[in-house]
Order: C-alpha cells, then sequence, then structure tokens
C-alpha cells in the first residue's frame, strides 16, 4: 500500500495488556481509533510573564481553531524557554494552526518570543502503563 494512502488509514492501537488512553473507542478486538495530532511549539521568551498573559488572552481561539487539549512546560532550570503542545482531532487543524501561529510570531508575539518554530506530529501509539 503507497505511504499516502496509509497516512489517511485510521491507526490502531493494541492494548498489549496496557491501559489506553481515557476518552478514545476502543474496539472488541482491544484496539482504539487514535487519530490525534499534536503541534509542538518551542521558543524562547524574553518575558515569562508577559508571555503567559498573551497566552491566556488566547489570540489565535484555540477552542475554535480546534485545539482539544494543550499542555505548557518548561524546562526545569529554563525559565525562559517555553513548549507547548496543542492537540488536534485532525491534521487540517494543526496545520491551520501553524500557518496562525506564524504570523503571530511576526506580529504582535515578536517582541516577546525568540526563535518560535513548530512542528506538527501524529499519535500512533499511546499506552499508561
Amino acid at each position: 500500500m503507497p505511504l499516502a494512502a496509509e497516512a489517511e488509514q485510521p491507526l490502531r492501537a493494541s492494548t498489549g495488556g496496557a491501559t489506553l488512553a481515557p476518552g478514545r473507542p476502543t474496539r472488541a478486538d482491544g484496539s482504539e481509533d487514535i487519530r490525534m495530532f499534536t503541534l509542538h511549539i518551542e521558543h524562547t521568551v524574553t518575558d515569562y510573564d508577559a508571555w503567559k498573559r498573551m497566552f491566556d488572552a488566547d489570540p489565535v481561539d484555540r477552542k475554535g481553531s480546534g485545539v482539544t487539549a494543550y499542555r505548557v512546560r518548561r524546562p526545569v532550570g529554563d525559565t525562559g524557554t517555553v513548549m507547548v503542545e496543542l492537540d488536534f482531532d485532525s491534521r487540517e487543524a494543526g496545520e491551520r494552526m501553524g500557518a496562525a501561529l506564524d504570523e503571530l510570531w511576526k506580529g504582535p508575539a515578536a517582541a516577546i518570543t525568540i526563535n518560535p518554530h513548530s512542528r506538527l506530529t501524529e499519535t500512533v501509539e499511546t499506552a499508561t502503563l
């Protein structure tokens, strides 16, 4: 099967005895559909409090843009770096958000972010051990 066609097929995760992430449909064979895409964002911030105010103001309308969940992280001992993960149910929504963030980083966020970049990934397996 060509790779492009494989990308369109729903992914399945076998439980293998592990507990799968809650809230996802499971099948009788113990597998589940896990079509989820995550936009991984990382940048340095000049002022975390100012960045957090902008993030909380939500200038890209996360929920309206298809974000189903998010996580904000900072490396231990590095308060100037921020990593954000935005989850989506569709690749298209993740790609649109990436484009919206590129515009935000050129405009209002340019004063408080350094070297912002993002990368869209697809979940291929998830388990809780």
